[in-house]
């Protein structure tokens, strides 16, 4: 067996098979109204794709199969008063796959729903109450 610098070879071998997910959350804080989404995943520059923050109407994530024009579509509903269940619901309805889609939303009332695709990659799930969306 080969080794590098006393380390055997086995030991950086990589299962190529792990099934890595992605986990996120969008939240208000209702003591002074801030709203912000957090984002865990193995994707590089995940913050290019997955959350979107507007002051004042909500906080979303994206993710499993990303479609990043969610975000904006969502926070345009809660813009105009939509609560986060009524905004995400109309959205989901007009994309085209939504059974790869997963996304949380909050709005800034602290209201929250979420979305998980049955045809979601490994592991999936969603959790809401009040100011938050998992």
């Amino acid at each position: 067996m080969r080794r590098y610098d006393g380390v055997p070879a086995t030991f950086f071998k990589v299962d190529m098979n792990l099934q890595l997910t992605t986990f996120s959350i969008s939240a208000q804080d209702d003591r002074d109204g801030s709203l912000g989404v957090a984002v865990s995943t193995k994707v590089p520059a995940v913050s290019s794709l997955c959350p979107f923050v507007q002051y004042g109407a909500g906080a979303v994530s994206t993710q499993a199969w990303v479609n990043p024009n969610l975000g904006p579509l969502i926070l345009n509903r809660l813009e105009i008063g939509e609560s986060a269940e009524n905004a995400l619901t109309y959205v989901m309805a007009a994309e085209t796959d939504p059974e790869l889609r997963q996304d949380g939303v909050v709005d800034a009332q602290g209201g929250s729903a979420a979305f998980t695709g049955a045809k979601t990659e490994g592991w999936s799930g969603h959790h809401c109450g009040p100011n938050y969306s998992i």
